[in-house]
């Protein structure tokens, strides 16, 4: 008797359409993978690890430091940029504000229509925001001085929180991306870091802080957020 049949006439195995039917979940899964090629739990964790410990061990570099060498200098330089640019910086820097978390996560909610990606920004912040706090708090690194600033700010300096935010939600926002789109998000990031270093607010090494723990903690975050979608 004549096995089953697909619609180009090439004989199947009941075998065959019996995995179909048992393979949409994991099948599925492997497939929306592929497809959109998300950063899967494993390779974020990795990343969260890696930055966390360098982001420790640069900490403890700067920690209570008197700051000395090349990061006055270079900073020194880098006010002296034309205004045009450093008008330019200063208003791409603005993006990592804190307050335009919200904005970012509705911009992404209409623009994706995914609300995985609306809860990983909000989550991200919100814990880039705090994480960035107590770093500033252990470190106690001042902020640069004798310098003209573009804004007037007080606190520690180390890690830059404008930055932090900003490689915190451009590390979520990657990810959702097409491949050939993810670099986008992080070139505006590390404008933002740039921006806080033009105005005179923030030494290299606070920018490298705050670009190592945004994008440990948007890792984390996607990190945690797909491993529970995994599970479900």
């Amino acid at each position: 008797m004549p096995g089953p049949s697909d619609d180009a006439g090439v004989p199947t195995s009941p075998g065959a359409d019996r995995r179909g039917r048992d393979e949409p979940h994991e099948g599925r899964a492997r497939r929306a993978w592929r497809e959109r090629r998300e950063w899967r739990p494993a390779v974020l964790g990795a990343v969260v690890a890696g930055a966390v410990v360098l982001l420790a061990v640069l900490c403890l570099l700067v920690r209570h430091d008197e700051v000395t060498g090349w990061e006055p200098e270079l900073v020194e330089a880098a006010v002296e940029v034309p205004d045009v640019v450093g008008r330019a910086l200063w208003l791409v820097m603005q993006l990592g504000r804190r307050l335009f978390v919200p904005l970012v996560a509705l911009t992404l909610l209409l623009a994706t229509r995914r609300r995985d990606g609306t809860v990983a920004v909000v989550v991200a912040g919100i814990l880039t925001g705090v994480g960035t706090d107590r770093w500033k708090a252990w470190a106690g690194r001042d902020r640069p001085e004798g310098v003209p600033t573009r804004e007037d700010i007080d606190g520690f300096g180390f890690p830059s929180g404008h930055t932090a935010t900003a490689f915190a939600l451009a590390t979520v926002i990657a990810s959702l991306a097409p491949a050939r789109w993810r670099p986008v998000p992080f070139v505006v990031a590390a404008l933002v870091g740039l921006g806080r270093i033009t105005s005179g607010v923030h030494y290299p090494l606070d920018v490298v802080g705050g670009a190592l723990w945004g994008v440990a903690t948007g890792a984390a975050t996607l990190a945690v957020l797909r491993a529970l979608s995994d599970r479900r």
